[in-house]
């Protein structure tokens, strides 16, 4: 519930589903899904009360608790919700990159694509800080990734990530377009025009 209602933008939902899960573990005892529960509670401690400690130190929890449980999968979902909104409280956000790409191993060895991708697409945007090349090399690879588990949700994404970087690196027809060798950005507005990003 917690992932779909940050999607939608529900942060209500998704404070509620967050503690909600945090509070029947605590009640009830550990379960894989907490190694889940709780980094998602320590991001709202953080963000929404400014408890980055207790959020810092919740998110730890829930990597100790999937190594426990010896879940992949859960670990890969906790890798990502503590790389992309935890780890950086306590963490100069450069140290991330590992631990994304960390995220995005789990994520190909579990099939667990979506947060794999949530992974893949923010790789490159944090890893832009020290080489753009890389950033671009590293978009590629999300791409190729996508296209061979056959998961394309996050593909338009990517591909906006990547003309964004090669813009910077004055690889598109003009400073102000995306538009390059293979990418016409009319057309591209064309074909995302009703699709959800």
């Amino acid at each position: 519930l917690g992932p779909a209602a940050y999607t939608a933008g529900n942060n209500n939902l998704l404070s509620l589903s967050a503690i909600k899960l945090a509070h029947y573990s605590i009640r009830h005892g550990n379960a894989p899904a907490s190694a889940f529960g709780y980094p998602f509670y320590g991001f709202i401690l953080g963000f929404v009360f400014n408890d980055f400690k207790s959020g810092f130190e919740l998110g730890k929890l829930g990597l100790e608790l999937s190594r426990k449980f010896d879940s992949k999968n859960i670990y890969c979902k906790a890798l990502v919700v503590n790389a992309i909104f935890i780890y950086h409280f306590n963490r100069h956000w450069r140290t991330l990159i590992p631990e994304l790409q960390k995220a995005i191993e789990a994520g190909i060895q579990t099939g667990d694509y979506r947060y794999m991708s949530y992974a893949a697409i923010v790789l490159p945007i944090w890893g832009i800080q020290s080489d753009i090349k890389e950033a671009v090399r590293q978009v590629e690879k999300t791409l190729s990734i996508m296209s061979e588990t056959n998961y394309h949700s996050f593909a338009t994404l990517a591909e906006i990530i990547q003309q964004f970087l090669l813009n910077l690196q004055g690889h598109t027809t003009h400073y102000n377009t995306f538009d390059s060798h293979g990418f016409e950005e009319k057309k591209f507005l064309e074909k995302i025009k009703d699709f959800p990003l």
